[in-house]
Order: C-alpha cells, then sequence, then structure tokens
C-alpha cells in the first residue's frame, strides 16, 4: 500500500483576467483523509485547494503541481484534476473532470473554468501504480 498524504507542496495556478483591478486567493481546500491506498486504486482523492476572486471575471485555465512528497513517477499512473460540482463538500462522483494528466507530468491546461466571487472548491486525484512502492507519500 502507498500512504496518500498531501504530496502537494506548490500550487501554479494560470489565470486568464480582464484589466480591471481584480484578487485572486489561493487557499487549502478541505482536508483529504490520511490512510493508507491500496496499489492499482484509482481516483484517489490527494488534494483540495480553494479558488475566489474579487473584481473582475476570471478564468482558470491551468495548473502545475510540484510533488513535495517521496513518491515517484512510477508510484502514480494519471493525475486528475477536478471541481467540485455538486456542492457536497467532498470529492464524489458528482464532481466535474476538468483536466488529466499522465505521470511522471503534473501539469494540466486545456480547460477553462469560471472562478466565482463565492469561491470554488478544486481537488486532485491519483491512480495508484500497481506496485507502486509502500510508504511512499
Amino acid at each position: 500500500m502507498i500512504l496518500i498524504r498531501y504530496f502537494l507542496m506548490m500550487i501554479v495556478a494560470s489565470l486568464c483576467t480582464s484589466a480591471a483591478a481584480q484578487t485572486i486567493t489561493l487557499s487549502n481546500g478541505p482536508v483529504i483523509p490520511g490512510g493508507t491506498t491500496p496499489s492499482g486504486a484509482n481516483a484517489v482523492a490527494a488534494a483540495s485547494f480553494n479558488l475566489a476572486r474579487s473584481g473582475a471575471n476570471s478564468l482558470f485555465t491551468a495548473l502545475t503541481l510540484v510533488n513535495g512528497g517521496t513518491a515517484t513517477g512510477s508510484d502514480y499512473v494519471r493525475y486528475q484534476l477536478w471541481r467540485e460540482n455538486d456542492n457536497n463538500g467532498q470529492f464524489s462522483g458528482g464532481d466535474l473532470l476538468l483536466a488529466g494528466a499522465n505521470s511522471p507530468s503534473l501539469a494540466f491546461s486545456g480547460f477553462s473554468t469560471q472562478v466565482p466571487v463565492s469561491g470554488a472548491t478544486f481537488y486532485i486525484s491519483v491512480d495508484v501504480a500497481t506496485g507502486a512502492t509502500d510508504g511512499r507519500t
């Protein structure tokens, strides 16, 4: 089993905005429960974050992550970026898949989603490789 924890150390988000003054706020999202995840598990929530804005309309269009844990590219098969869509506050089947990235890439692009003033929650899920090294984070 591989240990899934906050592997998310840094987020670089690309936002398309108008020229009007505004502020984009990035904050940690709801805590994803810790614990171990079996090899071969799919769409395991690994991290979450919130984006909110004040001022002009903003589109969230790209995301780059940095793995701050001990897992390597061979421990994960795929990463996916989701937007909270069913308003239940949890990573679930009702959430909207925005983009995917095959390991070892941690860059998402090719999507566009509005950043509301009230904020939006986003999730990063991972597909754990069969034979992932036990104990890595």
